[in-house]
């Protein structure tokens, strides 16, 4: 053929990693409008209208799944009068998932948001936000709702984060998440408890109130006289 038809779909009610318009209403079973904007760009010349309609429309047709195609009329001086898809809609949720193959990333954040709701309400924004970061920490997020809900009973507890006496939460774990527990904190601590000259991964527990290792200075003795060596020992 000496014609490629190039399609560029572009997904307005969402797209393929749960981005824009997610939201705490957010079930899995929602029902929305999926467009897919069809461009079509020419490389050459198509030599007769019926090429065009057997190989693209007719093909686009006869390969219907659940969605819906929109056409329009367009003239064209060699191939005449043709109808051609204008946009694709799907019209379920499940049925776009199923396309995209998000099925099973779908109801992992469903859930997320049904126990994010159950314990920290208040969290659910941080959720919508960053819905990617939110399904890669899946495995650790009942336990890290946890350690939120341990600070707001008890606020600033001045202890080590070793201490932390929780099922499944250790401190690797904290440790390694300091910065979306900073985030989750934020939004839910009382101001009063958090001391906000302190900022970042490594002010984090001096910023909720845990005890921090003790600075340590290195310094090395030069020139030491016998009497201050002693002293030393």
């Amino acid at each position: 053929m000496d014609y490629f038809f190039i399609l560029e779909s572009v997904i307005i009610a969402g797209n393929l990693s749960f981005g824009g318009n997610i939201n705490e209403n957010f079930t899995g079973d929602d029902v929305c409008l999926f467009q897919f904007c069809w461009q079509i760009l020419s490389c050459g010349i198509i030599r007769n209208s019926a090429v065009f309609s057997e190989c693209f429309c007719s093909g686009l047709s006869a390969a219907a799944g659940p969605y819906r195609i929109e056409w329009r009329s367009v003239n064209h001086r060699i191939l005449g009068t043709n109808e051609i898809p204008a946009a694709i809609w799907i019209d379920r949720l499940s049925d776009a998932l199923g396309l995209l193959g998000k099925r099973r990333a779908a109801d992992q954040f469903a859930a997320l948001i049904e126990l994010t709701r159950d314990k920290q309400p208040e969290l659910i924004p941080w959720l919508t936000r960053r819905p990617l970061r939110a399904l890669e920490l899946a495995e650790d997020w009942p336990r890290l709702l946890e350690i939120v809900a341990l600070l707001l009973k008890h606020p600033r507890p001045a202890i080590y984060l070793r201490q932390i006496d929780l099922p499944g939460v250790h401190t690797k774990l904290i440790e390694g998440h300091r910065g979306v527990l900073a985030a989750l904190l934020d939004l839910v601590m009382p101001e009063d408890s958090i001391d906000g000259t302190h900022t970042g991964i490594g002010g984090f527990c001096r910023r909720y109130g845990f005890l921090d290792k003790p600075s340590r200075v290195r310094f090395r003795l030069l020139g030491v006289c016998r009497t201050f060596r002693r002293n030393m020992v």
